[in-house]
């Protein structure tokens, strides 16, 4: 059973209303070839179809016959609560993913192996849950969070002043990091791999990312698609004056050089989902 922490609703809503206002119109004949041949009606687009009663809003409206009609009704008496809507919700985009990944499976090329990524491709991979909370690394290089540490470490250190300066020294780099990380990267949480930089909508997440950063390791799956080859990455800055835009790509370069060595060797990826299991 999967276990996800992450769906993009907003991309998956995407690619359904995009789904519908093509595939549907255009398989209307091959629907009714099926009806007169008596052929049961399961392609990847009608099980979509077929996902949730009440039609899609924004897209179609009024009933459709559903495969999930046990778990609407189960959870129908609940329907008032907020938890039975957020279960609901969670059912609802839990099926429409498992049918948009049917979907693009049978129609798209779809990467499963880091080594053979190439930009605009769909991937489905499993890779080191590396994940990096801009929020967490806030915290421990704030000022407040020194200060107290630096007392623990002179308590109970026996080799405190050692020790304690290293300490000091490191939470100094967090702390530029989390500088370059908040001006480099709108998203405040990542999972970077060798050649991979996947920049997670916190808005997207199941979990609270502090809890997730404590609760989960191991490997994670990940569904997708590549949107930038870093390799390829435009100097843009060349549109400003030439000096001043060759200084800013040279800082900039600088600062990928010391806290993201293998940027020009990585790929960003816009994960649909993320999952366990």
């Amino acid at each position: 059973m999967k276990h996800y922490i992450y769906i993009d609703k907003e991309i998956v809503n995407s690619y359904i209303s995009q789904i519908y206002g093509g595939i549907l119109n255009k398989g209307q004949t091959e629907k009714s070839n099926k009806i007169e041949e008596g052929h049961q009606l399961d392609t990847p687009e009608e099980k979509i179809k077929a996902t949730v009663k009440g039609g899609l809003p924004g897209i179609i409206s009024g009933d459709i016959e559903t495969e999930y009609d046990a778990k609407e009704k189960e959870t129908k008496s609940l329907i008032g609560t907020n938890t039975s809507k957020e279960v609901v919700e969670k059912i609802y985009h839990d099926n429409l993913l498992d049918n948009l990944i049917e979907y693009i499976t049978n129609n798209e090329k779809i990467i499963q192996n880091s080594s053979e990524i190439e930009y605009g491709s769909y991937i489905s991979l499993e890779v080191p849950f590396n994940f990096v909370n801009h929020e967490y690394l806030n915290s421990i290089s704030n000022k407040q969070f020194k200060d107290a540490f630096v007392k623990i470490m002179n308590i109970t250190s026996n080799s405190n002043d050692k020790t304690t300066k290293q300490a000091k020294g490191a939470m100094e780099l967090i702390s530029n990091f989390t500088i370059f990380f908040e001006s480099c990267f709108p998203a405040k949480q990542l999972i970077i791999t060798d050649n991979l930089i996947i920049p997670i909508k916190d808005t997207c997440l199941r979990e609270d990312p502090s809890m997730i950063d404590f609760k989960y390791g191991g490997n994670i799956k990940v569904i997708g698609k590549v949107t930038k080859d870093c390799g390829k990455d435009e100097n843009f800055f060349g549109l400003y004056n030439k000096e001043f835009g060759k200084s800013i790509q040279e800082v900039k370069d600088a600062m990928y050089k010391i806290f993201l060595p293998k940027y020009k060797q990585s790929f960003i990826i816009t994960p649909i989902a993320l999952y366990f299991g």
